[in-house]
């Protein structure tokens, strides 16, 4: 057989598809039309069931611009296309919502004959499927404006309307909303911020002003009243210091005094006791010489003693003081921990300064954004382009889909009637033990199916 198709010199194609699809096509089609018009029929029910179930649908759109406020940038700087991406996500989240979706569905009676079958609750998700939202940016002549493109399906153009009428209410809404939110939570957060950090800053200055700073001057944290004691002190320590060289030059005074004087005292009783038996008479005068010199000697051992009181009392005081002087001179002394304290207090004063100073900045662009939008020109809404009655239908159309149906119905008639042919007249040969030959000049069998169809179909025709 392979042999005999490789002798075969050249191949007729106009002879093979007139025999193969058209001559073979109108005897499928007077022989089967019965089944053909079955299934055409079949397809256009099912066509026609479909349009019932998914109607033709029509889509609505809006536009809505969201307009920057009438400022310069100098003064209020705004990320527009971040704000409308959270606006759109806001906006997107309501009407997603299934409270929302739900009241829409009652209020203007969406999908009328799936609402006999299922509940509204299994309807949000359709009704979220065919709402859409989406961003476009057209370039004015400064820069992008951001706006936002509605659009809702239907089979009802009217309904599909007043969704996205009411889509755009609710981003009037929310986008006014939004603005007086952002301006009372803005305000308040920022007076909150401020009480804070002159809450830090005060804390700050207070653990700065316990803080001694180098070189002994201290000018900027109020501590010129203990240098002025510290000098004050030092200045009662050499008047102290003074006045106990003279005590004690006094003391050694009164003590060679007294020296003097206990040995004069004793030559005078040696004198005393030898001249007694000779100086009888003079003994009177001796007696009174004795009593001149005891009367200064105990004045002045009273007075050595005073001074020696006076001595210790002076070293007392220079003690305490000495020691007073060092702790005040230790709180100038900046040592490496006081130091890195005072850095790290410094970096955190700076730190709390720069921070207050923005927020002050960004507290008056509040107050600027609250006067704008209370005279109408802060951020605004502009309806660029209002809700569309859609006049057409959506592709496919009802028309489309009968005819697909139809087409695709009778294709699978005729496809089901070749192969019901084709099993029957394989069958027979099986049945019969008749041997099909696909070439041509092949012995025909004498049945109806082979004369009239399989014999045309044995083999392709040749020359």
């Amino acid at each position: 057989m392979i042999l005999g198709f490789g002798q075969q010199q050249k191949f007729n194609y106009e002879r093979w598809l007139s025999t193969s699809v058209f001559e073979d096509g109108r005897w499928l089609l007077g022989a089967f039309w019965k089944r053909i018009a079955f299934f055409t029929l079949l397809g256009l029910a099912a066509a026609v069931a479909y349009n019932l179930w998914n109607p033709e649908e029509y889509v609505s759109r809006a536009t809505v611009r969201f307009i920057p406020p009438q400022v310069s940038e100098t003064y209020v700087t705004s990320n527009v296309a971040m704000q409308v991406e959270q606006r759109i996500f806001a906006v997107t989240q309501l009407a997603h919502s299934r409270l929302i979706a739900t009241q829409m569905i009652e209020a203007l009676n969406l999908y009328p004959e799936r609402r006999k079958i299922y509940p509204i609750a299994d309807l949000v998700v359709e009704f979220q499927k065919r709402l859409r939202f989406s961003t476009d940016f057209t370039q004015g002549a400064d820069k992008a404006i951001p706006s936002i493109l509605i659009s809702f399906r239907d089979a009802d153009p009217a309904k599909a309307q007043k969704v996205v009428q009411r889509i755009v209410e609710l981003v009037y809404e929310e986008n006014r909303r939004y603005r007086s939110d952002q301006s009372i939570g803005t305000t308040e957060f920022l007076d909150q911020e401020l009480k804070t950090v002159s809450e830090q800053i005060q804390e700050v200055e207070d653990r700065l002003a316990k803080l001694p700073t180098p070189g002994g001057e201290d000018k900027e944290y109020r501590n010129i009243l203990k240098v002025e004691n510290l000098h004050s002190l030092e200045r009662r320590v050499t008047e102290i210091e003074h006045d106990m060289s003279y005590v004690l030059n006094e003391r050694n005074q009164r003590k060679s005094i007294v020296s003097e004087l206990a040995a004069r005292d004793a030559v005078t009783r040696l004198q005393a006791q030898v001249a007694a038996q000779i100086q009888e008479d003079a003994q009177a005068e001796k007696e009174r010489e004795l009593a001149a010199v005891r009367d200064p000697l105990a004045r002045a051992r009273a007075e050595l003693a005073g001074y020696d009181e006076t001595l210790q009392s002076g070293l007392k005081e220079k003690a305490r003081l000495t020691g007073e002087i060092a702790k005040l001179r230790s709180q100038f002394v900046v040592g490496p921990r006081v130091e890195n304290e005072r850095l790290r207090a410094m970096r955190e004063y700076e730190a709390a300064k720069a921070q207050y100073g923005e927020l002050t900045r960004r507290q008056r662009q509040s107050n600027m954004a609250s006067n704008m939008e209370r005279r109408g020109r802060g951020e605004t809404v502009d309806l660029v382009e209002p809700p569309t009655l859609p006049l057409h239908a959506e592709m496919p159309t009802g028309t489309m889909v009968l005819a697909l149906g139809t087409i695709q119905g009778a294709l699978l008639g005729y496809v089901f009637s070749l192969l019901s042919f084709l099993t029957a007249s394989i069958s027979y040969h099986r049945t019969n033990h008749v041997q099909i030959s696909p070439w041509p000049g092949a012995q025909k069998n004498n049945s109806f199916i082979c004369n009239e169809f399989l014999w045309r179909r044995g083999g392709p025709p040749y020359y």
